[in-house]
């Protein structure tokens, strides 16, 4: 019980110590018979928008007769910046004060800005057929909210108020920018991510080539220099770009102009970031890069083979791609899984949107056809399987793809697991393969023992699981002494009887 006595006290002291009186008279002071016997403003330390002032006064008629008031009564008047006055907190309106009769006035009010605020004591009271209000600035408080603050990575310090009641400031360039509160420079040297690093492909909407383009994005809580490092895998060279930031709130956001990658490929990434304080930098990412050049609108007959090719990701609207060079492969259906499958090859190329390829195909029998095609850019990719029966009238094959193992392309619905031809150990194919292959595995969220995240999860999980058994263990063993002690300490001693 003593203690929390002392817990309270302490707190009540605190919240004292954290307000402040702005202005205090006592009095007196009569105008138009009304004595102004106390008057108070108070508020926070270092008071800034957003947070309240009280306003007290009382007025006391010292008069024989009664005063009335009128609309606005009991008021206090308020000035902004050196602008036109505002009343506020308007009470005892048109009542009659009688005399020795006290008013009391009490009211608080949010600072909404920067700036002089100039707060007083005021009235409305009838004289005659006329009303009359009180003094303009009766024994006004002068309150003046400029709180220093941060932004930009630059510090204001208060240093007067102009004419206009306007804060005025001098500026410090943060060599750390700014702390949390945006109240001062920040003394944290640390550097670190606030935003870990994420990334997306996409077309690039402003080219005209298919390739996928690497988009990379991070936070830091310093100004930095950052760039972005890939490699192919199986490739040893690094190949750098460089990153720009912008400044939003707090945080140095990093980004970079679209970076176009080959298709269908494996890459390691990896963002970092220096400043004065060093460096820090991402885990490196194990990504398969995705082939957004696909075959659209693929229909057949036993004559034909049409299709469009587009370029289409699920962001960007698609887009016709030609000239195109492409390979046809075709067989029939029941021959397609012997050892050396007889497939027949037509190699063109078409200038046209739409593509269109002749052929002799027999009438209600099973073919199953792929394709292999480049654009001008050197971009190429390969269809689907696509197994059909030729009948004499046109048909859509866009809902007859299947993936195809073996093409040494990793499709939606094949993995590591599934099929290894196509799908290496590691790459992004919804499987965990949780093989030591120096890559990361993206679809792992733990076992993968390449990710050095994971594996300094598990390493602190055992830290700490060990320290809570050793404290345990300690706990126990320490108790267990006690325990002892105690017992001996209250053990009965057996005295000896004299005959």
């Amino acid at each position: 019980m003593r203690y929390l006595i002392v817990l309270l006290a302490m707190i009540l002291v605190s919240a004292s110590a954290s307000a402040e009186t702005f202005c205090k008279y006592d009095g007196p002071d009569i105008s138009d018979g009304l004595n102004l016997t106390s008057f108070t403003v108070e508020g926070p330390d270092d008071i800034e928008p957003g947070q309240l002032i009280t306003i007290k006064f009382n007025l006391k008629n010292s008069l024989n007769t009664p005063i009335s008031t009128d609309d606005l009564g009991v008021f206090a008047g308020l000035r902004l910046k050196y602008s036109d006055n505002i009343t506020l907190g308007e009470s005892y309106r048109n009542k009659v004060i009688s005399p020795g009769q006290s008013v009391s006035f009490s009211e608080t009010y949010n600072v909404m800005d920067k700036g002089v605020i100039q707060i007083w004591p005021s009235y409305e009271i009838e004289v005659g057929y006329d009303s009359k209000i009180g003094p303009e600035l009766w024994h006004a408080c002068k309150i003046e909210v400029c709180p220093d603050y941060c932004a930009d990575g630059k510090a204001r310090h208060f240093l007067e108020t102009d004419e206009n009641g306007i804060c005025k400031y001098t500026k410090e360039t943060c060599e750390f920018g700014c702390n949390n509160d945006n109240t001062a420079c920040s003394t944290d040297v640390r550097l670190e991510f606030v935003e870990e690093a994420t990334y997306t492909f996409t077309r690039n909407a402003e080219a005209e080539d298919c390739f996928p383009y690497l988009t990379m994005s991070w936070s830091t809580n310093r100004e930095v220099d950052s760039t972005i490092s890939f490699r192919k895998f199986g490739e040893n060279s690094w190949k750098t770009v460089t990153a720009y930031q912008t400044l939003e709130g707090n945080e140095y956001v990093q980004k970079h102009n679209p970076i176009a990658f080959e298709a269908n490929a494996t890459y390691f990434i990896r963002a970092k970031s220096c400043s004065k304080l060093g460096c820090i930098e991402t885990q490196d990412f194990n990504v398969s890069t995705p082939n957004f050049m696909k075959l659209d609108k693929i229909r057949t007959s036993s004559g034909f083979i049409s299709w469009n090719t587009i370029c289409q990701d699920n962001v960007i609207p698609a887009i016709s791609l030609y000239p195109t060079n492409y390979t046809i492969h075709i067989i029939m259906s029941y021959q397609k899984e012997l050892p050396n499958a007889p497939w027949e090859t037509y190699t063109n190329s078409t200038f046209s949107e739409q593509h269109k390829e002749p052929f002799q195909l027999d009438d209600y029998k099973d073919y199953t056809f792929y394709m292999n095609y480049c654009d001008k850019f050197g971009m190429c990719a390969r269809s689907h399987k696509y197994s059909f029966k030729a009948v004499p009238e046109p048909q859509d094959l866009n809902a007859f793809a299947e993936p195809f193992c073996g093409d040494n392309l990793c499709d939606t619905g094949e993995s590591f697991n599934s099929c290894p031809k196509d799908c290496q150990s590691g790459s992004a194919d919804s499987y965990c393969d949780k093989i030591a292959d120096n890559k990361c595995d993206p679809d792992c969220k733990f076992g993968d023992p390449d990710c050095k995240s994971y594996l300094r999860t598990w390493i602190l999980g055992g830290v700490v699981l060990a320290a809570l058994v050793l404290g345990y263990l300690y706990y126990r063993k320490k108790n267990k002494i006690f325990i002892e002690i105690k017992h001996r300490h209250h053990d009965p001693i057996e005295h000896e009887q004299k005959p």
